[in-house]
């Protein structure tokens, strides 16, 4: 996993597509929202995303991009952008390619398995959720990489969530505290060229 990570470390980009569900209770009801994350990482630390909730019939986006430690997000209402330092309650994937620290740790080795014509290393582990969720918790994670080049393929683990911090209203349709999310996070398009600028705050 060390190597895996000096691999990611030494990449210039990549693309991202995160997708799964959040579960949480409306009501004492638990409801499921289909969530989906997909844009593109230009390392160290540039990240450019949309985001969507799916919840019954509605369907909420924000546009998101983070540079260093500034987070820009559009305004639910206006469409306009905003800027804040605090972040969203959403992974970052440009920290998988941070460097030094693998996704996982304690890592067994499954096998070799092939997708899409490729062969991927399969391991199981505890995610660090510094990287994929809120810090300080662990949950299992199966991580799959590629057998050539040693870099990440895909992330799939259920961690818990501050549905507070995703930065949607949610608490209009019943929705705070803590939920849970079962999520497959995927990376794919290393090198491809990809430019992210910090957009115009209104």
């Amino acid at each position: 996993m060390r190597d895996s990570a000096n691999a990611m470390a030494a990449a210039d980009s990549f693309h991202f597509d995160v997708s799964g569900d959040l579960t949480a209770s409306n009501q004492g009801a638990e409801l499921t929202v289909p969530i989906s994350y997909v844009g593109d990482v230009v390392t160290p630390d540039r990240t450019r995303g949309n985001l969507s909730l799916s919840i019954i019939v509605f369907v909420l986006e924000m546009d998101i991009v983070t540079i260093g430690g500034v987070t820009y997000t559009t305004n639910q209402q206006s469409g306009r952008w905003e800027k804040s330092v605090e972040g969203v309650g959403i992974p970052n994937p440009a920290d998988f390619a941070r460097g030094g620290t693998p996704a996982v740790s304690d890592a067994v080795y499954v096998g070799v398995e092939e997708r899409n014509g490729q062969g991927l290393h399969h391991l199981t582990g505890v995610a660090q959720l510094a990287l994929v969720a809120d810090g300080g918790a662990e949950t299992p994670a199966d991580i799959w990489i590629g057998v050539d080049d040693l870099l990440i393929r895909e992330v799939a683990l259920e961690a818990p969530v501050d549905l507070d911090s995703l930065g949607f209203a949610l608490g209009d349709v019943g929705l705070s505290g803590t939920g849970s999310a079962a999520i497959s996070i995927k990376l794919s398009d290393y090198g491809k060229p990809v430019t992210i600028e910090a957009p115009e705050v209104n």
